[in-house]
């Protein structure tokens, strides 16, 4: 029963944690506002928007 108790004790110390590291990560911005649209574009599409980066890199190496 005790030591049950002391893992959901350590759980919660732990939730806590990475509660107040979210709360952390939502109140600064990386980016500034006017970047939404393309890092919510970025977010949705993110493997299409790699693979043009890509595309557009190689491209960019063959060429230079």
């Amino acid at each position: 029963m005790k030591n049950s108790t002391l893992v959901k004790n350590d759980f919660l110390k732990e939730l806590q944690k990475e509660a107040r590291a979210q709360k952390k990560l939502n109140e600064e911005r990386v980016f500034p506002e006017f970047f939404d649209e393309v890092t919510s574009f970025i977010g949705v599409y993110s493997w299409q928007t790699l693979l043009v980066l890509a595309l557009i890199t190689a491209t960019l190496v063959e060429i230079f």
